[in-house]
């Protein structure tokens, strides 16, 4: 654990972004501060490459950290990203795409599974 030796929690006071909450729009994100003679503040931040959010929450948290550093923050800041798997049942070597749909949402295309969208989806085909 990143925390080892260190005073850790859910958020920091003075990494914000306006009042933004960092945690809104990351997965989960943790907080070490480490020992008071050469503090670094520490993210173990547990995101999703694929989510939106997760995108907006990681320019959240880059302009937190500017943010931090233009109020006069001089601790060292590490970020270390971890992977947050949205779907657990996925192989670690992949899927390919229109059998992962098929397994996931019971057909080819998610517009096809849709109500009022199959006999659309049909007319193409």
């Amino acid at each position: 654990m990143a925390c080892e030796g260190g005073s850790c929690g859910k958020s920091s006071s003075k990494l914000n972004n306006g009042g933004i909450s960092l945690a809104v729009s990351i997965m989960m994100i943790s907080v070490c501060l480490t020992s008071a003679s050469s503090p670094t503040i520490v993210f173990d931040v547990y995101s999703d490459l694929a989510c939106p959010w997760c995108y907006v929450g990681k320019d959240n948290l880059d302009a937190a950290i500017a943010n931090f550093r233009k109020s006069g923050g001089t601790e060292n800041i590490e970020v270390h990203w971890k992977p947050f798997m949205i779907d657990p049942a996925t192989a670690k070597e992949g899927e390919e795409y229109m059998a992962y749909n098929r397994r996931r949402w019971g057909s080819d295309g998610w517009t096809y599974s849709l109500p009022g969208r199959r006999d659309k989806y049909e007319s193409y085909t």
